[in-house]
């Protein structure tokens, strides 16, 4: 591979992992309204199916993002051998972090969730 094209498909990837975080917090955003509006309403099954899809949707976002951050990194370590004199920042923490931050904001999401289907009484 090319270093222009290494230069495209790392480009490529970032913008699918920025296209798959965004999917993430709009799915969570909603989730989140939805909780908050109509989650002490909603029968028990109700409940476990929007929290089922919605668990689901998260994880295969935060799934892809992890995809997508794993594969730009191994292309610029490929470009780094390349082109040493180029200065690319990318870090295999960065990739390792984000699916922890994403699954821990699905498990705060669906503990919203919890919270007001079983409020506390003071």
């Amino acid at each position: 591979m090319t270093e222009a094209e290494l230069v495209e498909s790392i480009t490529s990837y970032y913008d699918l992992a920025g296209g798959a975080m965004s999917l993430y917090v709009t799915v969570s955003t909603g989730y989140l309204i939805a909780a908050y509006l109509i989650g002490s309403k909603l029968t028990s099954s109700q409940m476990i199916v929007i929290s089922t899809l919605y668990a689901f949707i998260a994880g295969v976002q935060t799934y892809a993002v992890f995809g997508y951050m794993s594969r730009a990194f191994t292309y610029v370590e490929m470009q780094r051998d390349l082109n040493p004199a180029l200065v690319a920042y990318s870090s295999p923490i960065f990739y390792i972090l984000m699916p922890a931050i994403f699954g821990a904001g699905i498990i705060a999401c669906l503990k919203f969730m919890w919270d007001i289907r079983h409020p506390k009484t003071a």
